[in-house]
């Protein structure tokens, strides 16, 4: 059963590996707002702007043909649970036109990723 971290390598290998194919995936960005930080670095990152619940991947533009307004990803492992916040951020996302996920292996990621890029509802 593959973590968190081991899925997010597999997603980033795999957007870095279809950029000349999909152009759009240049913007598809991880937000590193996870892990374990010491207290220090973590006033820090809050005091950089880091939110509570904004998910793992976010591509913040429309899909080609405009049925998705962005695309929201949060990776988890099979046993992983999202917070509430994360829960609230993806609720949120869905309600503004979004397209919004939970992904828990790499080809649950790919297929978030193709429906959007697709236009498919």
């Amino acid at each position: 059963m593959p973590s968190e971290d081991q899925i997010h390598r597999e997603c980033a290998a795999w957007v870095f590996a279809h950029e000349a194919l999909l152009p759009q995936l240049r913007w598809l960005t991880h937000v590193p707002n996870g892990g374990k930080r010491s207290r220090g670095e973590a006033g820090k990152m809050r005091a950089m702007g880091v939110r509570k619940g904004v998910v793992d991947w976010l591509l913040p533009f429309s899909s080609p043909k405009g049925l998705y307004r962005g695309l929201a990803i949060e990776i988890k492992s099979q046993k992983g649970a999202l917070s509430d916040e994360q829960d609230e951020f993806l609720q949120t996302a869905l309600a503004d036109g979004w397209l919004v996920g939970v992904a828990r292996s790499l080809e649950q990621f790919t297929e978030l990723v193709m429906k959007w890029q697709s236009d498919r509802s």
